[in-house]
């Protein structure tokens, strides 16, 4: 159950855009939302009428105070704006630089969730003060929905690669595919390319297991997986592809006009490689629907 979701808002439509998947979610869980901002200091030099040239000069302290009461006030017309919608709501001020803020945030709130929004062109696109999505993904105690637009989430991809970690991404694609009515599609990339099987043999891996062994035990795998979620009361659907995993991961996503792609990542370092390479990272750079992310560093 999603007892409560933190939307981390900046002011900006971008940031806004979060609001839709999570109100949804709230509405269906009927769960708390919880609508998070941190005041920002950009600078001193405000405009004035009083002062020449039509700028005057903030104290420190008198610019945060600005910066304060201006959130506070976004918050409360946010709130109002979604009260009618989602009845437990409320909002949040917090202090910090805004990656920070949210990771403490959602720790503190015990929120089963993050949802946010990024651009998705040229990599994780900055948010306001650097890259701030990334920042989440590394230290995140819970899954992050990426929102980019706000079409509805009516078929979600869930990528495995054979590891635990790859499957913790299932309970929560699960989840939110309960809440939304939303169908499931769990694909493994065995990584695999058919030159290796048609033109290679008698090729081993170090494992001393041929490609065509290696993709039935993939099979093997995924089906056995897919049994395990058969009652769940979610429609599930299994893809075995022998393709490098990132591309076929977006291809697929394209094809099959995916809403969401859930999928684990360790968060260190950034968000480290997969299996496979990459592949966390080239998905959520290519990708152009949803995300749902789960970070190793999440309960």
């Amino acid at each position: 159950m999603l007892q409560r979701i933190l939307v981390p808002l900046d002011g900006s439509p971008l940031a806004e855009r979060a609001l839709h998947l999570a109100t949804a979610l709230a509405q269906a869980s009927g769960g708390e939302l919880i609508l998070l901002r941190a005041p920002e200091l950009e600078g001193m030099l405000v405009p004035s009428a009083e002062a020449i040239g039509g700028y005057g000069l903030w104290w420190p302290d008198q610019a945060l105070d600005l910066s304060e009461q201006e959130t506070v006030d976004y918050l409360q017309q946010m709130a109002g704006r979604l009260s009618p919608q989602v009845p437990g709501l409320r909002t949040l001020v917090a202090s910090g630089d805004p990656a920070s803020a949210i990771v403490a945030g959602a720790a503190r709130e015990d929120v089963q969730l993050i949802t946010m929004s990024t651009h998705g062109h040229s990599g994780l696109s900055r948010w306001v003060l650097g890259s701030v999505t990334e920042k989440v993904l590394r230290s995140a105690p819970c899954p992050v929905a990426v929102c980019r637009g706000e079409c509805p989430i009516r078929r979600i991809l869930v990528t495995v690669d054979g590891s635990a970690l790859s499957e913790s991404a299932i309970q929560p694609a699960l989840g939110l595919a309960r809440l939304l009515g939303a169908k499931v599609t769990m694909l493994h990339a065995a990584g695999i390319t058919r030159p290796e099987i048609e033109g290679l043999e008698g090729l081993r891996s170090p494992t001393g297991v041929a490609p065509e062994g290696r993709l039935a035990q993939s099979r093997q795998y995924l089906d056995s997986l897919a049994g395990q979620y058969q009652d769940a009361d979610v429609p599930i659907d299994s893809v075995l592809t022998d393709l490098p995993a990132a591309e076929h991961i977006i291809d697929y996503a394209v094809c099959h006009e995916i809403d969401m792609i859930a999928m684990a990542t360790h968060g260190r370092s950034g968000i480290l490689r997969w299996v496979y390479g990459s592949v966390t990272e080239k998905v959520l750079r290519a990708a152009s629907c949803s995300l749902l992310i789960v970070p190793a560093t999440a309960g």
